[in-house]
Order: structure tokens, then C-alpha cells, then sequence
């Protein structure tokens, strides 16, 4: 929006911020102490039902519309010339996920009737949370090395349409944090030196 607007998207109502695993948990935790905010799994169907995912949701807690959606992202270890290999076998672990997912909303009989079929919901957070721990468990015992920073990825949870516009990420091409102004609704804000390239990536000629 900032870039290619220079303010908001006028058709969009959200803010999407990706975020590393550990700075989620922690930012968990202190909107849960918040008297003013609610973070939720926002869970839902993808591509005609054969998959399931959902969204980590932080919102007003008196307030329908306006929200911020988080992505976490992992570390992962990988060999120059081996991308394409691991990203395909995390895709694997994902996919496994999905299923055992579709499963649980199968269970509380939450079938695919559209393309968002389910919202908050605290008993599906009690089944689906400590699959994801275990899952992500199975992804850093098969995938990270040590404190290997060098790249990152999306993981269990998120829908294969966004795994698979960002594949696997050099950690360089985003830090240090190498700023440059932009405008924002007529005020200047920092975003990364090398925005145009991160969003090309994305979005094509945008």
C-alpha cells in the first residue's frame, strides 16, 4: 500500500506483518494480558476444501472489522543447490498438517461450505495448538541446524498458496534492516532499502 498507493489499499481492511516463530509466541503473551485486544486462530478452508489452515488474528475486542493478521516464519537450514529439495519436503510436513487439520474440523463438524468456513474457536484451539507444537517440533529436529539463521520459511498453518509465492528466504536480502523513506498518507515512514525487489518477488510488476 505504502509503496505502490502511498497510503492505504483502498479495497483492503487489513494489516499483514509476517513475524519469526519465537517474536510470535512472545507477542502472544502480552496480547493476552491486554484489556483492550484479542488474538484468536482465524481457521478456514482453502482451494475447494482440500486444504486447512488458519491465521493468527489480533483485533480490537469490541470491533468486527479492522484487524492485523501475523504470519510466523522458521528458520531453516539448507545446502546452496538443495532449496527446491527442502522446500519440498517441508511442503510434505505441511501438507501432513492439512490433513490431520481437516480431520479435526471434520470431528466438530466443520465441513467446507465457502471459501472461510470457520472463525475463533476455542475448542479447536485445544486440539489444534498441540498438534502444531508437535509438528513444529518434527520440522526443527528434521530442518534447523543448530543457530543457523541464514534462511527462513513459512510453515504448518499457513495455506500453500503463500509457501509457495515465497518458497525459501535468505535472512540477508532482509537484515540488517536497511531503511529508505516512503510516503504514507501524505507522512514519510521507513520500510526495507529493498523493497522493490521484495515485492516483485511477491507481486510481479506491481
Amino acid at each position: 500500500g505504502a509503496v505502490r498507493h502511498h497510503g492505504y489499499i483502498p479495497w483492503d481492511d487489513d494489516v499483514d506483518i509476517d513475524i519469526m516463530r519465537e517474536d510470535y509466541y512472545r507477542l502472544e503473551e502480552l496480547i493476552n494480558q491486554d484489556e483492550e485486544l484479542v488474538m484468536h486462530r482465524y481457521y478456514k478452508y482453502m482451494f475447494q476444501g482440500e486444504e486447512a489452515g488458519y491465521i493468527p488474528r489480533i483485533k480490537l475486542k469490541d470491533c468486527s472489522i479492522f484487524f492485523i493478521d501475523l504470519f510466523p516464519l522458521d528458520y531453516i537450514s539448507v545446502d546452496a543447490g538443495h532449496e527446491k529439495e527442502v522446500w519440498l519436503q517441508n511442503e510434505d510436513l505441511c501438507r501432513e498438517f492439512s490433513g490431520k487439520l481437516i480431520e479435526i474440523f471434520h470431528s466438530h463438524g466443520i465441513h467446507y461450505h465457502g471459501a472461510e468456513s470457520a472463525k475463533a474457536n476455542e475448542e479447536l484451539d485445544a486440539e489444534v495448538i498441540p498438534l502444531e507444537k508437535e509438528y513444529l517440533a518434527r520440522f526443527r529436529e528434521k530442518f534447523q541446524k543448530g543457530d543457523d539463521e541464514s534462511h527462513f520459511i513459512r510453515t504448518v498453518g499457513n495455506d500453500s498458496w503463500l509457501r509457495t509465492i515465497y518458497h525459501i528466504q535468505r535472512t540477508e536480502d532482509y537484515l540488517p534492516f536497511e531503511h529508505e523513506a516512503v510516503e504514507f498518507e501524505g507522512k514519510q515512514y521507513d520500510t526495507f532499502m529493498n523493497h522493490d525487489k521484495i515485492v516483485r518477488y511477491q507481486y510481479g510488476d506491481y
